[in-house]
């Protein structure tokens, strides 16, 4: 399972995620500073600029927008914008019945709650041997989510968040499944909570 390291505007973040072991990613109005695994979309996106984007970064994972209601002929065009160009292209569903209309190949992507809210897709709706990626949240919701997932025979090949860097700006480190008070440097805790992070996912979801 890869775990992708989403923060823009930050020049260390590359170098973050590489001493983590996890891969990089970027919402496309934010400036690259390094390889991009995930180009984020984000709310409200400019489609033309994204593509643009896409172009110029070259990511392995991009996202077609939020699918947001019943459109099957908007999300076709957005699918055959990106599929060509990327190895994997993720799709958010925010309604019950959305995962019915997407293309056999695209990644299930779930937007975990978090204070950017969030929908979680009813566990009658979880499609078996399907590909799932986990938008955000806090680890331990994550963890959970992993295991509902699996439970109804899904696989969850990737997951995301910058939830790490603004804990350790505010002094705090994820340890033993829990935000606890620590020392250091912002770059030094959020190493620190990069590898926590990993350890408890391991552990919870073996």
């Amino acid at each position: 399972m890869e775990i992708i390291y989403c923060h823009g505007g930050c020049k260390d973040a590359p170098r973050l995620a590489a001493a983590a072991g996890w891969r990089y990613g970027v919402r496309y109005d934010y400036t690259a500073y390094g390889d991009v695994y995930m180009l984020d979309i984000g709310l409200n996106p400019r489609w033309v600029t994204y593509m643009h984007k896409v172009h110029r970064y070259k990511p392995t994972f991009a996202l077609i927008p939020d699918y947001i209601k019943p459109d099957k002929i908007a999300l076709g065009l957005y699918w055959q914008d990106l599929a060509s160009h990327v190895e994997r292209v993720g799709i958010c569903p925010k309604f019950a019945g959305a995962i019915a209309h997407f293309p056999q190949g695209a990644v299930i992507c779930e937007s975990v709650p978090s204070v950017y809210a969030g929908w979680l897709i009813p566990d009658e709706e979880l499609l078996p041997e399907r590909d799932y990626h986990l938008l955000g949240g806090d680890p331990r919701l994550q963890a959970i989510e992993i295991q509902r997932i699996h439970n109804a025979g899904g696989r969850v090949i990737s997951l995301d968040g910058s939830k790490l860097m603004l804990k350790a700006a505010h002094g705090q480190v994820f340890s033993n499944g829990k935000w606890i008070k620590a020392q250091g440097t912002t770059p030094e805790l959020a190493r620190i909570s990069a590898t926590e992070i990993q350890n408890y996912l391991t552990i919870t979801n073996p």
